[in-house]
């Protein structure tokens, strides 16, 4: 359901296509990566360079949101919004991938490990999985909303806002 074969009536790889082994120049080791490049790129002249999300494994990723909460220790409840936050796709800047075929443990796609590869060395990588439909169209919406996103200062009177929300109403 989530994945579907590789098609052959399309260019292969394209977007939502899970490669093997791709370098990430920042990284010490290879990792499995999805392709972000918009199929339609593809079916026209064909891009230049193809743009490639790293995946790490959900555990990789849940023992760096426990380190990072390290500081509320006695509060698993806590840290299991966290997770699940991180499951169902709440955290904006990771996509939780279930196993596929040939795999037996999920992924996250880490919105912060992108990388480009020229379109001619991009047949190099194996690719493994690919998300079906809808999932891929959900995958692209994802990204392009963490990219698109704008930072704001913090609401610095968020107290006085949450409190003000649960005081009796004043009838007129």
């Amino acid at each position: 359901m989530y994945y579907q074969p590789i098609p052959d009536n399309i260019p292969n790889p394209n977007q939502g296509s899970i490669l093997k082994n791709v370098l990430f120049e920042f990284l010490d080791e290879p990792l499995y990566g999805i392709v972000l490049t918009p199929t339609c790129d593809f079916e026209r002249e064909g891009p230049d360079y193809v743009q490639i999300c790293g995946l790490v494994s959900t555990q990789t990723v849940t023992s760096r949101i426990r380190a990072a909460l390290e500081k509320r220790e006695n509060d698993n409840d806590f840290r299991k919004r966290h997770v699940k936050q991180l499951l169902t796709r709440r955290l904006m800047r990771y996509h939780w991938l279930p196993p596929w075929d040939g795999i037996d443990y999920s992924m996250i796609a880490d919105f912060q490990i992108v990388t480009s590869y020229d379109v001619k060395e991009i047949k190099q990588f194996e690719a493994v999985a690919y998300l079906a439909s809808p999932f891929r169209e959900e995958f692209a919406s994802r990204y392009a909303a963490y990219l698109a996103r704008v930072g704001v200062p913090d609401n610095l009177e968020l107290e006085k806002w949450l409190d003000e929300a649960f005081v009796p109403e004043k009838k007129a």
